[in-house]
C-alpha cells in the first residue's frame, strides 16, 4: 500500500511537468471494522517512512445536527 501512495504522490497533476510538493490521502472507513485495519496501519507507518517534519494527519468527523432538536449530537464522534 505504502509503495503505490509513493508512486501516486509523484505523478505530476499540472503542466509544468514537476512532482507535486503536496499529496492528500483520504482514509475512509470506521476505525475497528477489520476490513480497513491494514489500510490504517499501513497509514499509521507512512509516518515513519517520510519522516514526522512531512506528515500531517487531519481528523474530521461528522457532528449531525438533527432539525427535530436543533442540537448538535457530539457522541458518534467520541467514540
Amino acid at each position: 500500500i505504502q509503495e503505490w501512495v509513493m508512486r501516486q504522490a509523484r505523478i505530476p497533476v499540472d503542466e509544468d511537468g514537476m512532482e507535486p510538493q503536496v499529496c492528500v490521502i483520504e482514509l475512509g472507513g470506521t476505525v475497528g471494522d477489520i476490513e480497513s485495519m491494514p489500510f490504517i496501519e499501513a497509514f499509521r507507518q507512512f509516518q515513519f517512512k517520510v519522516k514526522r517534519e512531512n506528515f500531517c494527519n487531519i481528523h474530521v468527523s461528522l457532528v449531525p445536527q438533527p432539525s427535530s432538536t436543533g442540537e448538535q449530537k457530539t457522541k458518534p464522534t467520541q467514540n
